[in-house]
């Protein structure tokens, strides 16, 4: 089903299947998923240059805590990563400044980079003002290749909350586990 087909039902919170929101169709139909307890945020789906995006907050009633949100590229837009290579980019401040919410080095401090399961995690502070949904603080961010595709997950404390580094850690690994699952038979 096309992402126009879906938009009705995008712009309700929680309207997603069990699998996540599907994106493009045939074959190049991709799923962002996340997380059990994550439901599809209001109005949170774009699609921005050759990418698309959603954001998801902690279902209703749920125990979920932070915001996530998905970048995904357009079929075809990554090669295979080198978790060491990627790794050594976000680093550097051309990596910091692709991290920054306002395209500045000097925003981002990176605590921690690690390589797991083909994907590479990034512990961060962006100083950068957060969106209004979003608090300050640290945040956890996750690149990874899927069906041809750069992913780039993101997990963020909500406004007025922290995600401490293994609750970050925790549901970061979470979200890129999800968005695997939901993509496993492209």
């Amino acid at each position: 089903m096309a992402l126009r087909a879906l938009m009705p039902c995008l712009l309700l919170a929680g309207c997603v299947s069990a699998g996540g929101v599907q994106i493009g169709s045939g074959p190049d139909a991709f799923r962002i998923a996340a997380p059990s307890g994550y439901c599809l945020a209001e109005g949170a789906v774009a699609r921005q240059r050759d990418a698309d995006f959603a954001a998801f907050t902690p279902c209703t009633g749920g125990s979920a805590t932070g915001v996530l949100s998905a970048t995904v590229g357009a079929a075809g837009s990554a090669q295979p990563l080198n978790p060491r290579t990627m790794a050594d980019f976000l680093a550097s401040a051309p990596g910091r400044r692709a991290l920054s919410r306002v395209r500045d080095e000097g925003s981002v401090r990176v605590h921690e980079v690690l390589a797991v399961d083909n994907a590479v995690l990034v512990r961060m502070t962006d100083r950068a003002r957060p969106p209004a949904a979003i608090g300050p603080g640290e945040s956890w961010r996750a690149v990874m290749v899927t069906d041809g595709r750069l992913v780039t997950l993101s997990a963020s404390p909500a406004r007025g909350t922290a995600l401490p580094r293994e609750a970050g850690r925790r549901l970061i690994s979470a979200f890129v586990t999800a968005m695997r699952q939901a993509n496993a038979g492209n």
